[in-house]
Parts: structure tokens; C-alpha cells; sequence
């Protein structure tokens, strides 16, 4: 420690699942970070299609600001409005990239309000924002019926 800096070692946490939604196999990756989650949900393999950031600020009352790395950048994105929504209702700064079939409403309806139960269930953040992280292991894998979960706390030493 100089300067009063104390050095810590960074944390993420990792949930990874496969679940049969609206009638299609998705998989989704969920990185837990401080203030901020970072979403991938797709139906096929892994691809960024497009990247969406939102987040809440001190001028965005009313729904969290949402900007379009790449992809999509008309604004109307699907992908841009869900991360808004998902911003708002979990009060975290989200990335997102969804790699869904084009004009699947419903699909993207199901896996927006999943991802909020995933996020928002008290096994993945504290209520101050504080990940919720297992000392004891650092991979837990487990079946669920069609669910397939594996959570891993990373740390960088």
C-alpha cells in the first residue's frame, strides 16, 4: 500500500445456463462485476452480433441511458431496449449482446424477464450490490431438469 491506495484483487462471477425457453433451446452467460453486469443470450453458438450498454445516471430519471457499440445502431434495437429495461429494474450499469432470431418478440420477452429472475434472485446480488460470492469453491455445477447451471467465481491474483 502507498499513497493510501490499498490493492485489491478483482472479482467476477460467472453463471452460465442452457434452458428451454418459448419453445428454443438458449444459452446464456451472466458476468457479475461490481456495478456492472455484463449478458450474452443467444439461441445459437456464441456470437456478438451487437453490443449494447445501459446504465442509470443522475440525468436519466425516468429510464437509464442506452448506447449502441456496435451492431444495430438505428436505436430501435430490441437488444438496446432490453438492456434499458433490465438497467432499470436491477439498478446496474448492463452490457448486452443478444444474438436472437430477428423479429422473435416473444422469444426475447421470455428471455428478458429470465434473465431479470436470474439477476435479480438473491443468490447473485446482495441488495447493497455486493456480489454474493461462495468462498468455499470455486465451481459449482448442477442439473436442474431441462436447466443446466454452472456458476464459477473468478478472481484475478
Amino acid at each position: 500500500m502507498s499513497d493510501g491506495i490499498e490493492l485489491v484483487a478483482p472479482k467476477m462471477k460467472l453463471h452460465q445456463f442452457t434452458e428451454n425457453l418459448a419453445g428454443s433451446t438458449l444459452h446464456f452467460q451472466i458476468y457479475y462485476m461490481l456495478d456492472q453486469i455484463f449478458i450474452w443470450a443467444g439461441s445459437g453458438g456464441i456470437r456478438l452480433d451487437d453490443l449494447q450498454v445501459a446504465m442509470q445516471t443522475r440525468h436519466s430519471e425516468q429510464m437509464p441511458l442506452v448506447s449502441t457499440l456496435f451492431g444495430d445502431v438505428s436505436g430501435a434495437s430490441d437488444s438496446a431496449a432490453m438492456a434499458q429495461r433490465i438497467s432499470k429494474r436491477t439498478g446496474k450499469h448492463i452490457v448486452l449482446s443478444c444474438s436472437l432470431p430477428p423479429d422473435s418478440h416473444l422469444m426475447q420477452a421470455v428471455v428478458e424477464k429470465r434473465l431479470v429472475q436470474v439477476i435479480t434472485s438473491e443468490d447473485n446480488v446482495r441488495p447493497n450490490g455486493e456480489l454474493s460470492v461462495d468462498k468455499t469453491s470455486d465451481q459449482n455445477t448442477s442439473s436442474m431438469g431441462e436447466n443446466t447451471v454452472q456458476d464459477s467465481n473468478l478472481a484475478d491474483h
